[in-house]
């Protein structure tokens, strides 16, 4: 590394934590502190709550007073990562430290640590790719454009979520050190492959959930008090409840691991070929779900579906709200139907208003916001998220039973789905599918509905 002599300070991160700092480290923290001393390119894929953002702190710490004119840049996707995690555990870092101060950095509630006695060459900036592009105009090269120092480090936090342009406006400012941390919820870019092949020439780290002290074999269900905030045995236990230990988002979220199935379908072609080909008797609750077309070329289609057994009733296209509330009326009328959904975005607000002016009968009504928060928030990004994957799962089951419709077929079959930086499953944008998902989304909404102000699987 390209480093000037340190200061009267440990020269070792590890040694600076434990005695200057007071920090309570474990191995593979210490693992990337050594790492940040000895590598120009250090690359951290981990699971979620194993304490990388902390030793990313305390890295950044040590490097600023270590080095004379030392610079650390951090950035993220968003201000949140950069401002609330990493900077707030730098912060917390220089005021706990265990000597006195003899470095007199000030720190601000805005990601800023400054040298007073050096304010443009001594320094800790973070700067969001999200924040500096959508409210300042500016590509994340112009944001870091003149940042430049012989002693700099360079920190990205949920570097999953970056493009390979942000890493390379970030290698213009020919770094000392670039360290990368970040969930391994990708499998393409920068970030996934300084994990694979060769590297990219950065020194990889990986961590497990089990790889930490809250997880050895004689430690309390809730962890220990000197690592707050890293994941326990209780944590893991309720996510291998919830996912399985089959589901990618554990492969990955627990064991740290790259899953092979990230960028799937959403429904296995499989899948859907032997739910065409099985025949099962409707048995349970009818619901019935409505799309609602909202622009010229889309169609509102209304699907029926009992237990395993779904079948598309009609489909439309350039009719108003009060013909297509009229329908559903007449339908729900001759036949028995538990419970109608109805897209309620857009012009699906006019018939569900007017259904309600109506009425019903028995049939309840459900109004269906696909953007709204999910039941389970923590792995589903929306409401429709939650009701495809929901589908999928029914599909996957080995319950389905769905007609030969070449639109269904080929839309739930090319609707793609990724994992976010927090770990949520989101659907892919229907601006990149060729056609918009009618037939799948009406579908897709019988399983998930909101009611009298919770949600309801059925």
């Amino acid at each position: 590394m390209r480093l000037t002599e340190p200061g009267d300070v440990p020269r070792h991160p590890v040694e600076f934590a434990r005695k200057v700092l007071g920090t309570s480290l474990y191995s593979k923290q210490e693992e990337i502190l050594r790492a940040v001393a000895s590598h120009s390119k250090v690359s951290v894929s981990g699971a979620n709550g194993t304490g990388k953002d902390f030793a990313a702190a305390i890295a950044a710490v040590w490097w600023l007073v270590s080095f004379p004119k030392a610079m650390v840049v951090v950035t993220a996707p968003t201000m949140r990562q950069v401002n609330e995690i990493v900077f707030e555990e730098m912060r917390a870092a220089l005021e706990r430290k265990r000597v006195t101060n003899p470095w007199g950095f000030q720190t601000y509630r805005k990601p800023h640590i400054v040298d007073p006695l050096d304010r443009k060459h001594h320094f800790a900036i973070g700067i969001s790719v999200r924040d500096s592009v959508g409210e300042n105009g500016m590509s994340l090269g112009e944001g870091v454009f003149g940042l430049h120092s012989p002693n700099q480090l360079v920190i990205v936090s949920e570097a999953q979520g970056m493009e390979p342009s942000h890493f390379q406006s970030l290698s213009r400012l020919n770094p000392a050190c670039i360290l990368m941390m970040g969930n391994p919820f990708s499998s393409q870019g920068v970030f996934y492959d300084s994990h694979h092949g060769d590297g990219g020439g950065y020194h990889s780290i990986e961590l497990s959930a089990f790889d930490t002290p809250n997880l050895e074999p004689g430690a309390p269900e809730r962890g220990y008090p000197q690592f707050p905030g890293m994941v326990t045995k209780m944590d893991v236990e309720n996510r291998k409840s919830e996912w399985g230990e089959d589901d990618p988002l554990y492969e990955s979220g627990v064991l740290g691991k790259f899953p092979k199935s990230l960028d799937d379908a959403v429904v296995p072609k499989s899948s859907v070929d032997a739910a065409v080909a099985r025949s099962v008797a409707p048995k349970g609750r009818v619901i019935v779900g409505c799309d609602v077309a909202r622009f010229g070329k889309d169609k509102t289609v209304v699907v029926v579906r009992q237990g395993g057994r779904a079948r598309i009733l009609w489909k439309d296209q350039g009719r108003d709200t009060m013909h297509l509330s009229g329908r559903l009326g007449a339908y729900i009328r001759d036949h028995q139907v538990d419970v109608l959904v109805v897209d309620e975005a857009g012009l699906g607000a006019g018939v569900v208003d007017r259904l309600r002016e109506v009425g019903t009968g028995m049939t309840s009504l459900v109004a269906f916001l696909g953007g709204e928060r999910a039941r389970n928030p923590e792995r589903y990004g929306n409401s429709t998220t939650e009701a495809w994957m929901k589908m999928r799962d029914w599909f996957v089951s080995g319950e389905a039973d769905i007609e030969d419709d070449r639109d269904l077929r080929a839309q739930l079959v090319s609707r793609g789905y990724r994992y976010q930086s927090d770990s949520r499953v989101v659907l892919e944008s229907k601006s990149k599918m060729r056609t918009s998902p009618d037939e799948a989304d009406a579908l897709a909404m019988t399983f998930g509905v909101k009611e009298a102000g919770f949600s309801i699987w059925v």
